[in-house]
């Protein structure tokens, strides 16, 4: 398929479907990059259960958005989500972590990209492996954290139904509204600490979290906001008032992704 330019309104932008391979499956992305070069860069990682478009088409708008502003911007599908190979049961915070730094490497290698100015922008689950991205020798020169996990064993405990946890880690997987979780996951997450993989960090982060949010809540961002001003890397938390988990309305999508793109713009120049 050949890139789709963006209209005259919207600016000197395209986009196009992409696709590398990370351990011999193919992820799938769409990638949406402005003419005009060396453009900084934006990677954007999806939830658990999400994919490269996420909830009303938020990643979708927001990508669109970025690039009109003169930002190359990939958004792709974990494996086992979305268009990308793979089952969703072989899901692992591992793997995920895999596809983050191998979609990483690919937007960085775009002859576009300036590879010294990468951001990324990561919702809930997808917020908590940009943690573990901004946290590692190499990682974005920025992140943005919409609605992050932080506390990845209050959020198994909290979204479980009553003897889901135990009977993955008894039966290996179990259905979870139709999705094959496995045990190697849980136990995963489980094991996990982002509060402490972050606390590496040497980047600027930008924290956005809706009050009302009752799947992951407030106080999570209230933490890397807190471990990131003890290390004493720049940090900004936008708390956006009445909003859920996905920012599900007009205008808390707006105001999301217009301060996202106002930060980015500072950040990265």
């Amino acid at each position: 398929m050949k890139p789709r330019a963006g209209n005259a309104e919207s600016g000197p932008w395209v986009e196009e479907p992409v696709a590398f391979r990370v351990d011999g499956e193919q992820v799938v992305g769409m990638y949406h990059h402005a003419k005009r070069t060396p453009a900084p860069g934006v990677l954007m990682l999806h939830g658990f259960r999400g994919n490269k478009q996420e909830a009303h088409r938020l990643f979708v708008i927001a990508a669109r958005r970025l690039a009109r502003a003169g930002f190359g911007v990939l958004r792709f599908d974990f494996r086992g989500s979305g268009d990308s190979e793979g089952d969703f049961a072989g899901t692992t915070v591992g793997r995920q972590l895999a596809d983050a730094r191998a979609a990483l490497a690919w937007l960085r290698d775009r002859p576009e990209i300036d590879a010294e100015r990468v951001a990324v922008i990561g919702l809930s689950l997808g917020g908590m492996i940009a943690a573990f991205l901004l946290g590692e020798a190499g990682g974005p020169e920025a992140g943005v954290l919409w609605a992050p996990v932080a506390r990845p064993a209050d959020a198994v405990r909290r979204h479980a139904k009553e003897g889901e946890v135990s009977d993955i880690i008894v039966d290996g997987k179990v259905d979870m509204d139709g999705w094959p979780v496995s045990r190697r996951f849980v136990l995963g997450l489980l094991r996990r600490r982002p509060l402490k993989a972050i606390r590496k960090a040497v980047v600027p982060v930008l924290l956005i979290h809706g009050d009302a949010d009752d799947r992951v809540p407030l106080d999570d961002s209230r933490a890397y906001e807190h471990v990131l001003r003890t290390v004493g890397v720049p940090v900004e938390l936008h708390v956006v008032r009445g909003s859920g988990h996905t920012f599900d309305s007009l205008d808390w999508q707006e105001e999301v992704i217009a301060h996202t793109e106002e930060w980015l713009r500072r950040v990265l120049g």
